[in-house]
C-alpha cells in the first residue's frame, strides 16, 4: 500500500531547528492519511514510516509510539478547534467559516477527531474535549432565547443538539464537499441553525411526551 503526500528530501537546505520541525509535521501529516485510511486500530508505524518515505528507526526519533503519535495529532486539531471556539465572539457564520477553514487546513486530523477518535477508549477525550467547549458555547450564546425554553432538559438538549448538528455536517462537508463550494456548506448551516433558534424563541415548543411504553 502507497501513500504519496510530501516529499521530506525537499526539506534538507532547511536549518536545523526548522528542518526538524518541518520533518516532524510531515510525518504528522503522512500519518493522517495513513490512519484514515486504515484506521487507529490497524495502521502501524511501518504503515506511516513507508508513506514517508524512511525507515521506521526514524520515525521513532520523533515519536517514542505509535500512541504518542496519534495523541499528538489529536492533541493539535483538537486544541486548536477549541481555540477557536472560544474566541471572541463573530457572528454564527463567521465562526462557522473558521471552524471548517481548520477542518480544511488538515482534513485528516479532523476526519481522525470527528469520526474514528469518538469510538475508540483511549483518543475519546479528544472530541469530547471539543465537544464540552462548544456545548459551553452556545449555552453562553443563547441565553436569550431560554426565557421561552423553561424546561431546563430542553434547554440542555437543544444546546447538545445544535452542537451534534454542526460537528457532524461539517465531518460530513469535509468527506464529501468541494473546497470550492464551501460557502454553499456555511450558507446551508447558517440557515439551519437560524431556524432552530428562531423557533425556540417563538416559545413554540412542544413539551416532552411522559414515558413511552416498552414495546411487547
Amino acid at each position: 500500500m502507497e501513500f504519496h503526500m510530501l516529499n521530506l528530501h525537499n526539506e534538507v537546505c532547511a536549518p536545523g531547528p526548522d528542518r526538524k520541525q518541518m520533518r516532524r509535521e510531515a510525518f504528522l501529516a503522512h500519518a493522517g492519511a495513513v490512519l484514515v485510511s486504515l484506521g487507529l486500530n490497524r495502521a502501524t508505524m511501518d504503515d506511516i514510516a513507508q508513506s514517508a518515505g524512511v525507515s521506521k528507526v526514524i520515525l521513532y526519533r520523533f515519536f517514542s509510539s505509535k500512541e504518542k503519535l496519534i495523541s499528538t495529532l489529536l492533541e493539535t486539531i483538537s486544541d486548536r478547534l477549541v481555540s477557536q471556539i472560544e474566541s471572541p465572539w463573530r457572528g454564527v457564520g463567521p465562526d462557522i467559516e473558521s471552524i471548517l477553514d481548520i477542518a480544511r487546513q488538515d482534513s485528516n486530523a479532523f476526519i481522525l477527531l470527528m469520526k474514528h477518535a469518538p469510538h475508540d477508549p483511549t483518543y475519546g477525550l479528544y472530541p469530547e474535549k471539543v465537544r464540552d467547549a462548544s456545548v459551553r458555547r452556545t449555552k453562553l450564546l443563547t441565553r436569550s432565547i431560554w426565557k421561552h425554553l423553561t424546561d431546563p432538559r430542553i434547554r440542555e438538549l437543544s444546546c447538545e443538539a445544535v452542537v451534534t448538528f454542526l460537528m457532524d455536517a461539517t465531518l460530513r462537508w469535509i468527506e464529501r464537499g468541494e473546497p470550492k463550494d464551501d460557502h454553499i456548506f456555511v450558507a446551508w448551516t447558517l440557515d439551519t441553525t437560524n431556524a432552530l433558534y428562531s423557533r425556540w424563541e417563538s416559545g413554540q415548543v412542544t413539551p416532552p411526551p411522559g414515558p413511552l411504553p416498552l414495546p411487547l
